[in-house]
């Protein structure tokens, strides 16, 4: 049984990928344990035997500052017009890869930063 529920992504929903794989990686524990048992579903076994920790959470920290930035400013109570430069600076210097960058990582975040250059 799981502690807590997975989200599912929504087309529509911004950051929802982000929701979903966070889900996942507060509900490993759970999930490894269900997918070991006798009764556990083909699919479940075959995705908790392939899914890697280090990647999941290295993809999270990626999206993770886009949810941070959404939040900021989506603020409804105060402008926030004047955080709008600095906080795309900030996501596309984020998105320079680094050393220790996996390929997954490197390709998601190139991914990320040519959908800025496609909006300009």
């Amino acid at each position: 049984m799981l502690h807590k529920t997975l989200k599912q992504c929504i087309v529509t929903r911004w950051n929802s990928v982000l929701l979903t794989l966070k889900s996942v990686a507060e509900n490993l524990t759970d999930l490894r344990a269900l997918s070991i048992d006798p009764k556990a579903k083909k699919n479940l076994m075959r995705v908790m035997a392939e899914l890697n920790d280090t990647l999941l959470n290295a993809v999270i920290g990626v999206l993770d500052p886009y949810d941070a930035a959404t939040k900021c400013l989506s603020a409804d109570k105060q402008a926030t017009i004047h955080l709008v430069l600095a906080t795309k600076r900030r996501l596309v210097s984020h998105l320079t890869a680094v050393v220790g960058d996996c390929e997954v990582v490197v390709q998601t975040k190139q991914h990320l930063e040519f959908s800025w250059i496609a909006t300009l």
